[in-house]
């Protein structure tokens, strides 16, 4: 109720969905077009307990460790924001998500390059085309404890004896390095629309390269 009265709130709205693992209080900001969510980390389900914390120190250890995690991830949270593909209760991709996609394709370049100054447009580029042309979403899964793509099962279990039928995989499995029961992509219902919009803008960078005028991220 109180911040339904402060003057840089258009409105307020309280999650409590099935969805939801936690309630969440959405804020829209007045005038601007910035949103802010405020989790409240008191579940206590399996595994649950402390996640919303534990998600939060993993994001900030993995912005320390890949410098260059925090800018990639502004420009492509941006990205998402533009096509509507930035909230996973509507089939997009969580914060949290697109973080652990980033530092994956960081530590495979420092991997290669070793540790010295990484090279952001190459780094962006190369985010874009494993998860926009590369990346098979319906065959494969982001392990972050191996830092390695892993293939997952090529059939699900049979339906029981009852009649019920087995849950479907989900559309998108990256592992949560906090919660090894958790699949942080489980939400993500539009992860072809999300590939495409990665394809799309690798495109338009690569064909920005050598031409005059305009901004790079502007064409994406």
């Amino acid at each position: 109720r109180r911040l339904a009265r402060a003057p840089w709130v258009e409105k307020v709205e309280l999650d409590q969905s099935p969805a939801a693992r936690v309630p969440e209080v959405r804020i829209i900001c007045a005038n601007s077009a910035i949103t802010v969510s405020v989790l409240f980390d008191c579940s206590a389900g399996p595994g649950e307990a402390g996640r919303v914390l534990a998600t939060t120190k993993c994001m900030a250890e993995l912005a320390t460790t890949y410098p260059a995690l925090r800018p990639l991830t502004l420009v492509l949270k941006q990205l998402l924001v533009e096509r509507g593909l930035n909230d996973p209760y509507s089939g997009g991709l969580s914060s949290f998500g697109l973080v652990l996609l980033i530092a994956f394709v960081l530590h495979q370049r420092r991997q290669r390059n070793g540790d010295g100054a990484e090279n952001l447009g190459e780094a962006l580029e190369e985010f874009l085309r494993f998860f926009g042309d590369e990346f098979d979403a319906e065959r494969q899964g982001i392990s972050i404890q191996k830092w390695q793509v892993f293939p997952l099962p090529t059939s699900l279990p049979a339906d029981d004896d009852g009649g019920i039928s087995a849950p479907a995989r989900d559309p998108l499995t990256i592992e949560d390095p906090t919660n090894i029961f958790n699949n942080v992509g489980r939400l993500c219902s539009g992860v072809g629309a999300l590939q495409r919009v990665f394809s799309e803008a690798l495109r338009a960078v690569v064909a920005a390269h050598g031409s005059e005028g305009g901004s790079v991220l502007g064409r994406m």
